[in-house]
This record gives C-alpha cells, structure tokens and sequence, in this order.
C-alpha cells in the first residue's frame, strides 16, 4: 500500500471510530481506535509534517496554553479536564489529518466497507420499545449519528461506483440504513442527510455557488429557527413523534432553557467569553447543545468571528473549488457539523477539527486527490 492509502485508511478510521464501537462496545475503545490511527500516521509520514504549517501550530499551541492556564487556576472543574482530553485525542488528530495527503474515493469506499460490515450488528441493536416511558433516547441518538457517518459515503458511492453490481449493493444498504433513520434516527441526523443529499444533487450540476449559500443560508435557518422557537405542535409529525415530548411540544426537548441560560453567559462577557467548560461548571447540567452559543460562551465575539469565517471561505471561493472537494466539504459539515448545532461538544468532535484545519489552511483549493473527478 502507498503513503496516500494508509493516510486514507488511518482517516476512515478516525472518522468512523464511534461507528465501529457498535461492533465491539467497551470502555476506551474509541480512544485506542484514534490513537491507533494516529500512530499508523506517524509511522508513514515525516513526523516534521505536523510541525511545518504556521498557522496549525499556533492555533493547536494556543488552545493547549489556555486550557493549561485554566486548569492550573481552576479545581474541581472535571469537564475542563474531560474537554482537554477530548481534545488531544480528538482534536489534534482532526487537525493534523487535515493536513496529510489522501484519496478521497479510497476514502469513501473505505467508509461504505465499514457501513456494510455493520449491516448485521444495526440490524440486531437493541434500540428497545420506541413507546417505553424508559427509552433512552440518548443512545438512538448517538446510533442515529454513527450510521448517519457511513450513509454519507455510501450515498455517494451509488452514484459513483462504475459497476453495477456495486450500485445495486450500495443502494440496498443504503434503503436499510434510510429505514433505521425514520425509525430510530434523531432530527439532526434525518436533517444532515437531507443537507447532505440536496447539496450532492447541486453540486452534480455545477451549481457550486448556489450549494455553499444555500447550505450556510440552512444552518442560518436552523439557528433562527431554535431562537424563535415557534414549534409548538410537531409531536404529531412521523419520525418527530418519537423523539418530542408529547406532553409539553417540546420540540428542543429541554434544550430551550439551557440556550436561554448560556445565552445569558454571553451577554455577561460578550467580547472575550467566560472560559472552556465555564457553562458546565457553572450549572453542572451538561453541555450547551449549541456550537454557536457553547463557541460565544467561551471565547466570545472573537470566537464566534473566527467560526463563521472559516464557514464562509467556501462561498467566497467557491470559483476555485473542485467538484470532488465540495462534495468533500458537504460530507465533512453533513457528518459532523450540524450535530454541533443540537447536541454534544465540539472539543470531541474530530470531524469538527478536521474541518477546522481543512479550512484554515485552505486545503480546500488545492487539486483533489480523488479520480471521482472524472466520473463527475
């Protein structure tokens, strides 16, 4: 195998590490997967590669600085230390995959393989009785987000796989996988699909410009659309009516007043935020389910500045970006970025991270390394 496939085979591995726990679901088993990945990295690349780009390592070195200067003043703050874990296992290794050289097609295909190989441990999960009072509704939604991360590829690959026999194989797994989404599948999850699936469709036809507004003008919409918070009888909806609370027509299932709460944070400290993991040592409930609002809570306008920035360099280059790299692009804010809009932390999230280097150093506009190209 060369360089570029066991980059590519390293970065499958961290992208679906939560997805293969399903298989094996033990304690630390997403840790080892990462790690393991990252050493295999190491192993094929010059060390030196991690370390020549200016822009990584500041960044990289300054996050590390302040979560040292916030854990040596504060104690007691156990999710500070849960995030600085989280993000030197998963953080660094998203950013310094972002800068390795990988075929984005063997990279698909790699995924899809996993998305098959699952097939028969989803199919027998136990996601218990959908009208059970005791439903945990947290573990469909972390399922529903693991499949959501190889439906992706799969998606993708029945439109681009060259033999039939491959489209028909891709197709049926994917109508599996649609069906255990309207089952089991959490909102955002359901939406990132249909992101992912429309966008796919625009950037098929060349319409690239129209792909990245729309798709920022989605995530503007679902930010509107959780502050206007109008919803108030979607319990009656299909998929929806497993997942909102049917008594009150909560549709943020509680999410509403932990918004209000860190919304308030913000406005305390508007310009330079309150500090990592503040909220959640403030309230000890949990984390804020809002990449935007968790970003202005701690790091302020500065951090929301630098966020949305990095959001809009697509739509602002969209001229020079490939058809392969957009589709990338989508995969990468499909897979993991819209998640951080309803639920979990972006510390955690290596699709976050890889995004975040992928972008900050625009490896966006440099020439794909994937023969979809062609295909498309």
């Amino acid at each position: 195998m060369s360089k570029v496939d066991l980059n590519t085979f390293a970065i499958a591995t961290l992208f679906a590490s939560n997805t293969l726990t399903l298989i094996y679901p033990i304690s630390g088993i997403v840790v080892f997967l990462v790690i393991l990945s990252l050493i295999l990295s190491i192993f094929v690349n010059n060390i030196y590669l991690f370390f020549n780009n200016g822009k990584i390592l500041i960044f990289s070195l300054i996050l590390v600085f302040i979560f040292i200067i916030q854990i040596s003043f504060t104690f007691g703050n156990n999710f500070l230390s849960n995030y600085f874990f989280n993000f030197l296992i998963f953080g660094v290794s998203g950013i310094v995959y972002s800068q390795l050289e990988f075929s984005k097609e063997l990279l698909y295909k790699t995924m899809s393989a996993f998305g098959l190989i699952l097939i028969p441990t989803v199919a027998t999960y136990n996601f218990g009785d959908r009208l059970s009072d005791s439903i945990d509704y947290g573990n469909w939604m972390g399922v529903s987000y693991d499949v959501l991360r190889i439906m992706i590829p799969i998606l993708i690959l029945c439109f681009f796989s060259k033999k039939w026999i491959f489209k028909i194989l891709f197709l049926c797994a994917l109508i599996f996988y649609i069906n255990i989404q309207l089952n089991y599948g959490s909102r955002g999850a359901i939406l990132s699909f249909l992101l992912f699936y429309f966008s796919f469709i625009l950037i098929k036809s060349k319409n690239l410009k129209l792909t990245f507004m729309l798709s920022f003008i989605f995530i503007a919409l679902l930010l509107i659309a959780i502050f206007v918070y109008f919803f108030q009888s979607i319990e009656n909806l299909f998929f929806m009516s497993k997942i909102v609370d049917a008594d009150s027509g909560d549709i943020s299932n509680g999410r509403y007043d932990i918004y209000n709460r860190a919304l308030d944070g913000v406005l305390s400290s508007p310009i330079y935020g309150n500090g990592i993991a503040s909220y959640e040592k403030l309230y000890n409930n949990g984390y804020v389910h809002n990449i935007f609002i968790q970003v202005g809570y701690e790091f302020g306008l500065f951090g929301i500045f630098i966020l949305i920035y990095l959001l809009i360099k697509p739509i602002y280059y969209w001229r020079f970006i490939s058809r392969p790299e957009a589709i990338f692009l989508m995969f990468l804010i499909c897979s993991g970025f819209i998640q951080l809009i309803f639920s979990s932390f972006y510390w955690g999230s290596q699709y976050f991270w890889f995004l975040f280097g992928y972008l900050l150093t625009n490896r966006f506009l440099k020439k794909a390394s994937c023969s979809m190209s062609a295909a498309s």
